[in-house]
């Protein structure tokens, strides 16, 4: 094989022995060896080579951080090498199906490096395309610097990002998370996927009459018996108001006041007031908190 003299060697060591005496240069050879991680097999581009020096393989660090899922950067600076692997814990509180994590923050001159992972797992769309931005603070809970993230197809799978915050943002202490976009349309606390309001009778595939009787369960467990046809033509009434707008955020929520299952002859549909229907949640309206506070005001 042949000798390289080089001047750094930056990898890991595959190795029990004892560590070699550091120098300023050393004499390797290319060692050609194949990888399997986790039962993936992969090759080393161009770019990179496995060094044999003194019985020990040297494998670029990268390669193998970015292999296990990693993420990593170089701080020159410092000669410092950051590597992250972990949950993606950091979300909007408007909008918790989008995770951010793992952040490097490394400065580059007059701005900072963010470099980190993000994911989708809620929306309706396999790939979104995404606007969003991170907010860091130092201890006085002051704002040091903002940094833009984006990606036009994000999915359910991790992605890797990188981007840049102007100034020296390395110190911080805390980061929020804010969604500017999704696929075009801005994110607010309450967002839909279209401005189409959908009817509850199409929805449920119901058209709310001859309704025979109505059980509703609440919160606490106790169940309602509704047979008394005025009431009945009531909540009949109120139901076949309602439209709906699709949620943009499609995870679950928790918490519910109570369901109503709803009988039309042999037939049966349930109607919850987290608006969860039919494997879809939908967003509150005037008409969904009217009926709340009449199913509620039911309740002995």
């Amino acid at each position: 094989m042949k000798n390289f003299l080089i001047g750094m060697i930056f990898g890991v060591v595959i190795s029990l022995a004892a560590a070699v005496s550091a120098s300023d240069s050393i004499r390797a050879t290319i060692f050609p060896v194949n990888f399997d991680i986790n039962g993936q097999t992969r090759q080393l581009d161009g770019e990179y080579s496995v060094l044999n020096y003194n019985g020990h393989i040297y494998t670029p660090v990268r390669f193998i951080a970015e292999s296990l899922g990693a993420v990593i950067d170089y701080d020159a600076d410092k000669k410092q090498v950051w590597i992250k692997q972990g949950d993606l814990a950091l979300y909007d509180r408007n909008f918790s199906g989008f995770y951010v994590g793992n952040l490097i923050a490394v400065k580059e001159g007059t701005r900072t490096k963010v470099t980190g992972q993000m994911k989708v797992q809620t929306l309706l769309e396999e790939e979104n395309a995404v606007e969003a931005s991170l907010t860091f603070y130092n201890n006085k809970s002051e704002v040091i610097g903002i940094a833009g993230i984006s990606s036009p197809s994000l999915g359910r799978n991790v992605q890797t990002f990188e981007s840049y915050a102007d100034g020296d943002i390395t110190g911080y202490t805390t980061v929020t998370l804010n969604i500017n976009a999704i696929n075009g349309r801005v994110i607010g606390e309450n967002t839909s996927l279209n401005d189409t309001k959908i009817p509850l009778t199409q929805i449920l595939n119901n058209d709310f009459n001859h309704i025979a009787r109505i059980e509703i369960r609440y919160m606490d467990r106790s169940l309602l018996e509704i047979k008394d046809s005025d009431v009945i033509d009531d909540i009949a009434a109120r139901l076949k108001s309602v439209e709906l707008l699709t949620a943009l955020h499609q995870d679950k929520t928790a918490g519910w006041m109570y369901y109503m299952d709803i009988y039309t002859g042999e037939e049966k549909v349930r109607y919850i007031n987290t608006l969860q229907l039919n494997g879809r949640r939908y967003l509150h309206s005037s008409a969904t908190d009217s009926l709340d506070a009449f199913i509620l005001s039911l309740q002995k």
